[in-house]
């Protein structure tokens, strides 16, 4: 009886305890997590130096003082002979490792110093800012009708906003930033934050390059990271 008793006490704790406590998390935690088919595919910068980036736009460089754990690459204001592609755009450039974006996470580490930081998806990079397409989430700390949010740039015109959250990013601390995209779905996270400050469907743009863009003040960004999906 009591090798019985031994047994089946080993049996629940072995067997079904485990697989109850992972049906139980599932359940609770499935709202909080965006399931994408991966290719695999996974890149990261960590910003010892800036070769895995093509300047499109303006001067960035490496701060061996900031970062998560430092160094990081620091977006800032472009001088007037390297602001040609777009003068309110300042450092803007396209992640290298990776040709054509469509599905996936990215996500990374910033500190705005002040004014936003764009990461921009499916782009359609042209030799000039009027041809260009893409894409663009953005943490924006400046207030009034400024936010966090996502825009589209389409040739022949400005970008414009397509979602907004009313809400603005916070000033001079490092947070995460989280774009997830699925096929003509996105949605833009802060820091752990399973709730999705912007979130939009649009179907205008199938696939394109990576970059990051500040269009004031001096970014901190570290550990980018894209995780590419199917």
């Amino acid at each position: 009886i009591i090798l019985l008793l031994i047994y089946k006490f080993s049996y629940l704790t072995y067997v079904w305890l485990p697989s109850l406590v992972l049906i139980l998390y599932l359940y609770f935690e499935k709202k909080n997590f965006t399931f994408i088919k991966s290719k695999g595919a996974e890149y990261f910068d960590s910003f010892e130096t800036t070769e895995k980036w093509k300047v499109i736009n303006g001067e960035p460089r490496i701060d061996s003082n900031n970062g998560q754990p430092p160094p990081s690459l620091v977006l800032q204001m472009a001088s007037r002979e390297n602001n040609k592609f777009h003068a309110g755009m300042n450092t803007f450039l396209l992640f290298e490792p990776l040709g054509e974006f469509r599905n996936g996470i990215i996500d990374c580490d910033i500190l705005i110093t002040s004014g936003l930081v764009n990461v921009v998806f499916r782009g359609d990079i042209q030799n000039n800012f009027v041809e260009s397409s893409w894409y663009m989430a953005r943490f924006d700390t400046r207030g009034t009708d400024s936010d966090i949010s996502f825009l589209i740039k389409l040739p022949k015109e400005s970008w414009r906003h397509i979602a907004r959250s009313g809400k603005t990013a916070p000033v001079n601390v490092w947070i995460k930033m989280r774009i997830e995209i699925i096929n003509n779905h996105f949605k833009l996270f802060l820091n752990n934050d399973p709730n999705p400050l912007a979130e939009i469907k649009d179907n205008t743009l199938g696939s394109g390059k990576i970059g990051l863009f500040n269009e004031l003040g001096e970014i901190f960004v570290d550990n980018f990271r894209i995780i590419e999906g199917k």
